[in-house]
């Protein structure tokens, strides 16, 4: 590794709604570049984290990780006996509300499982972006964004999406909460939640701590780290000063 120390690692990599696809690991497409590669990022440099104490992770979730109005999801949980969508129709919104919950539930557990490190999820708000080009035609697409950015208030420019963003990042230890999670207004179906909050309790009941360290096990699993979501010592990312080292 060329740096000895990470203080901040955001996960922010991203898909929404495409049609149904499948990776090399056979992964679901949105399951796969929301939860799974930012799960084993994380786990691969977990050393270099807990290294670097005081350090963080950020992890760009949704409103999608909760019911909403217009819906993303039906039941925006964790479908263990389906994750990938292998035996049920596939429904692009249901599979995005399981991702961005797998977000939420990451963070969570990370704050519970890594020493010195501290995780947060957010929901940045309904940024103007590419990010919807897989929810229809471009031209159904641009008529969306400019009704929902100059009609109703509910979409935001870049520079008001980052600022859940930067107050994760750069906001002291002691001013942020944990584990939890943190919003810009959005389109929940609670309607107490719509205007956001840092923190935010999550309106989703799907999001406990019993439901984050099953899908913990269960992405550890799936990425073949070892118990508990143990890196194999081929796989750590070390710092200058810690290679070779056990």
């Amino acid at each position: 590794a060329k740096y000895d120390r990470l203080d901040i690692l955001v996960n922010n990599a991203g898909v929404m709604m495409p049609p149904l696809s499948h990776t090399k690991d056979d992964f679901e497409l949105q399951m796969a570049t929301n939860h799974f590669g930012h799960f084993l990022l994380t786990a691969l440099l977990k050393d270099l984290l807990e290294k670097s104490a005081p350090s963080r992770v950020v992890i760009l979730s949704s409103c999608a990780s909760c019911p909403c109005s217009p819906k993303f999801g039906t039941t925006c949980d964790i479908n263990f006996d389906d994750l990938h969508w292998k035996s049920r129709k596939y429904d692009k919104g249901e599979a995005y509300a399981q991702s961005k919950l797998a977000n939420v539930l990451h963070a969570m557990q990370i704050a519970k499982s890594y020493n010195g490190v501290t995780a947060y999820s957010l929901h940045p708000g309904w940024v103007q972006s590419k990010l919807m080009r897989h929810m229809g035609p471009g031209c159904v697409t641009c008529c969306l964004e400019c009704c929902c950015m100059k009609c109703t208030g509910a979409m935001i420019n870049v520079w008001d999406g980052s600022q859940t963003s930067l107050h994760c990042i750069l906001s002291e230890p002691e001013a942020l909460e944990n584990g939890a999670f943190y919003s810009q207004f959005g389109i929940y179906k609670d309607k107490a939640s719509q205007k956001g909050g840092w923190p935010m309790k999550i309106p989703n009941a799907n999001a406990t701590d019993e439901i984050a360290a099953r899908l913990w096990d269960e992405s550890a699993k799936l990425v073949g780290l070892g118990p508990s979501g143990s890196v194999p010592e081929a796989w750590a990312v070390k710092a200058p000063g810690q290679q070779g080292m056990s």
